[in-house]
């Protein structure tokens, strides 16, 4: 399977490894090919789309240039809800997005509006780790955890219904 990725020199570089290593082919979009490579090499099955995923056009072209990828696993949070339109239809998949979709102020009209403008993808709302005994802080998800969910994701069946959520979003006033 070729996996479509980004933000994997941070938050999905344990992602972009899990696939690797299980025999997945994967396609990262990055803004430097130099920094890809620095963080992984050159394993076999890596392939780059160096552009600016904010560069419509850019992107477009540098998508082009590769086969057509069979799922993606995207983390957009730069972009508006209505831009990244080539890397967003490459391919279904997974994107995750930030705990602001499950904020407070919010009925769940924002899920319901991206999930409108974007009907390929399933989300993964990324809340926070709540404190624990052990843990009396919130803290954010590390890298290694936010991948293996979003891994899960890819893999799992579509959530249709409802938005798998990582960590807790409630209550608000915990949020890190």
């Amino acid at each position: 399977m070729l996996v479509l990725l980004t933000a994997v020199t941070g938050m999905l570089e344990p992602a972009a490894r899990t696939l690797l290593e299980r025999g997945d082919r994967v396609l990262v979009v990055g803004r430097s090919a130099e920094r890809v490579h620095a963080a992984f090499g050159a394993p076999a099955g890596l392939l780059v789309a160096e552009a600016d995923w904010t560069d419509e056009a850019a992107l477009a072209r540098a998508l082009s240039a590769h086969p057509p990828p069979d799922a993606a696993l995207l983390y957009l949070p730069e972009l508006a809800s209505d831009a990244g339109a080539a890397v967003r239809s490459a391919a279904a998949g997974v994107e995750l997005l930030p705990s602001a979709y499950a904020g407070p102020a919010d009925d769940g009209a924002a899920l319901r509006r991206w999930r409108q403008a974007h009907p390929g993808l399933r989300p993964l709302v990324l809340g926070w780790h709540a404190p624990t005994a052990r843990e009396n802080e919130a803290r954010w998800h590390t890298p290694r955890e936010i991948s293996t969910a979003a891994v899960s994701a890819l893999d799992g069946p579509d959530q249709a219904s409802s938005a798998p959520t990582l960590g807790a979003v409630r209550p608000w006033t915990q949020h890190p």
